[in-house]
């Protein structure tokens, strides 16, 4: 498990040499498991790996014993949101939430991420925070004030009025602005920006009504204009697309797309053009069957239950909801597809903190 490593970095202050011995290593380039495995730690660095027989353990290091656990590499959630709390209201429950004061918010962004670290993962590339929660609470882990993964921040949502997002980053409109809002989050200590670029109207009366055919909530000048900035910056560019929206980011130069859903043949062909890649998100799609935070923070002893819990209840939800059943059936098609392509899948809980192993699961 990840686990093991975590639990050896609180004893590097006392000791700089650590053992870390388990049943077997996974070491992420596709080789074989290594059996009878030993990482073998020197102060932050991993010194030597390989079976006990083959590393020479100093006298006086700090062994640590795994039993029967497998050791990984540290798992990365490639679409984050480390404050939100999903439940049955859907995307209003989300933006109620960013609406809470920033207290609040980051109080409950401190649980999460405490939740991610336990289900292995060791870095969270974050898609959109308010009030630049994401910035602070990296430099709350980094101090050694709260335990969590190592965050990338994305800075505040670029998004447009009526587009998808929070009201609050509902506001920015023509090229110029969003070349602003970039430089803003970089000044903030963004290590990236994130889009969110969608066909509909996200907001008002008319929410939910589809825009003209092959548009979005952006022009493609400004689009273009945030990607660009972003580039001139030195930072990368990721974007909430699906269906069509796709082709809008991926012709302006984005460097991936978060979500990738409703593909075609011809927005896969696309994704092969400009040697780009897509995360894929599953565990968000039941987020309005979803109330089992509770269990979390109050039943749950280990982050094994809260998995085991959470994918009872998709097990569940999909066989009494067919619609649920044929989307997800569906999804799996395209995700199949598009890796025959070669095109990269990497994978996020959105903002379904402790379930990358259910995301892993399910590619």
């Amino acid at each position: 498990m990840t686990l093991g490593l975590i639990g050896a970095g609180r004893c590097l202050a006392q000791n700089p040499v650590i053992a870390i011995e388990a049943a077997r290593l996974i070491d992420g380039t596709g080789r074989e498991p290594i059996e009878n495995a030993v990482v073998l730690v020197k102060g932050d660095k991993i010194e030597a790996v390989g079976r006990r027989n083959e590393v020479s353990i100093p006298a006086g290091a700090h062994v640590i014993d795994l039993g029967n656990d497998t050791i990984l590499p540290g798992l990365i959630d490639a679409h984050a949101h480390l404050t939100v709390r999903p439940d049955v209201r859907g995307l209003q429950g989300q933006l109620d939430g960013m609406a809470q004061p920033g207290g609040q918010q980051v109080l409950r962004g401190v649980r999460n991420i405490r939740t991610q670290l336990l289900s292995g993962v060791t870095t969270l590339y974050v898609v959109g925070e308010m009030r630049n929660n994401d910035a602070y609470m990296q430099e709350a882990v980094q101090a050694g004030i709260i335990p969590g993964p190592r965050i990338l921040p994305a800075g505040v949502f670029i998004t447009t009025t009526a587009g998808h997002g929070p009201r609050e980053s509902r506001v920015t409109n023509g090229p110029w602005e969003m070349r602003t809002l970039v430089r803003r989050n970089a000044e903030n200590g963004a290590d990236h920006v994130k889009l969110t670029i969608t066909d509909r109207l996200r907001a008002g009366p008319r929410y939910g009504a589809m825009l003209a055919k092959g548009e979005s909530n952006f022009t493609r000048e400004e689009i273009q204009a945030a990607v660009d900035e972003a580039h001139r910056l030195g930072l990368k560019a990721t974007a909430h697309a699906n269906g069509e929206s796709i082709r809008l980011a991926l012709e302006a130069g984005i460097d991936s797309i978060q979500h990738g859903n409703d593909l075609t043949e011809e927005l896969m062909n696309l994704f092969v053009k400009y040697k780009k890649g897509f995360v894929s998100t599953y565990t968000i799609t039941f987020q309005t069957f979803f109330n089992e935070w509770g269990f979390l923070d109050n039943v749950a002893g280990s982050n094994q239950d809260w998995n085991n819990h959470v994918r009872d209840v998709l097990v569940r939800v999909r066989r009494e909801n067919a619609p649920v059943e044929t989307a997800v059936r569906a999804r799996h098609k395209d995700l199949l597809q598009a890796h025959r392509k070669g095109i990269p899948i990497a994978v996020g809980t959105d903002s379904m903190s402790g379930l990358l192993p259910l995301e892993i699961e399910n590619l």
